[in-house]
């Protein structure tokens, strides 16, 4: 890993290579790499949409416009036979991933993938449900318990069967949302209002209790011990600053980086979060990022 640039010259990863390697269940991936000062050199991604750390193999995963690709040392690696938008995704276990989205370029099948699951870290997907009708932008979950922000109604959805059925709630026009993990019917979601939160599963939001002040584009709950009624909450405003809740208020515990475009929380002062189409990790909240 090395220190967050303070400036990098523009590179995306190259569609035309991911569709060449569209054959294989796992394969690697071969781009150009933009480069900092120092020579140092990383991957950055086009549109990401979501990131997140499998217990299976303690790997960062990535949900891309043109797939999903777990980041191995020294390239990443494009994972299973989808080079599909891979819009909503979410690990909710070792290996199980849920994710919603788009098919390929020419691949058979409904513009909206509706919901799919995965329990062998990507390789493998198959339909759980909403097929031709649901395009969940966003995904949270703990274990059965799933939401969705669908962006074919405008509504959230709320499962308690790990996606089978799906119960519709209010439109929301929310950017992020997150379950509590120590609570599943807790739900926090980013608006242009500032963050709401929901306390019976989805059903009603109102204006969280205490509001950061810098609105917030980005949320997620942090890991803490399980016998706290609510976890604590950390969260990425529009420039990329880290904010994190605790007994005193928010606190903004990072400096700014850049466009932030997906996060999540592994450890209390642990983070992940895409910035401009690179994954960083912080173990200190924001004040230092590496790329992974």
């Amino acid at each position: 890993m090395r220190p967050h640039p303070t400036a990098r010259s523009a590179s995306a990863l190259s569609l035309a290579l991911v569709l060449a390697l569209a054959g294989c269940a796992t394969s690697p991936v071969t781009q150009n790499a933009a480069e900092d000062a120092s020579g140092a050199s990383w991957t950055e991604f086009e549109h990401i949409h979501g990131i997140g750390l499998n217990p299976g193999d303690d790997k960062v995963y990535v949900a891309t416009h043109q797939g999903l690709f777990r980041l191995d040392d020294p390239t990443p690696q494009l994972v299973g036979e989808s080079r599909g938008d891979m819009m909503g995704f979410v690990v909710t276990g070792a290996d199980t991933f849920f994710a919603s989205g788009h098919p390929a370029p020419g691949e058979a099948a409904p513009a909206n993938l509706g919901l799919l699951r995965s329990t062998d870290a990507g390789v493998a997907w198959e339909d759980v449900s909403q097929r031709g009708r649901s395009d969940f932008h966003d995904l949270t979950g703990v274990e059965d318990r799933l939401y969705g922000l669908d962006s074919s109604d405008g509504q959230l959805k709320s499962s308690n069967d790990a996606g089978v059925t799906w119960t519709s709630g209010p439109t929301i026009e929310a950017r992020d949302i997150d379950v509590d993990p120590n609570n599943p019917a807790r739900l926090v979601a980013t608006t242009e209002d500032g963050l709401l939160v929901s306390t019976d599963g989805g059903g009603e939001f109102a204006p969280h209790e205490v509001q950061p002040p810098e609105r917030l584009v980005l949320i997620a709950h942090v890991p803490g011990r399980s016998d706290q009624m609510t976890a604590s909450l950390a969260g990425l405003d529009a420039s990329g600053r880290l904010w994190v809740l605790n007994g005193a208020g928010w606190a903004g515990t990072g400096v700014s980086q850049e466009t932030p475009e997906a996060f999540t929380a592994i450890g209390e002062e642990s983070y992940l979060a895409a910035f401009d189409g690179i994954v960083y990790r912080t173990g200190d909240a924001g004040r230092s990022w590496s790329q992974e």
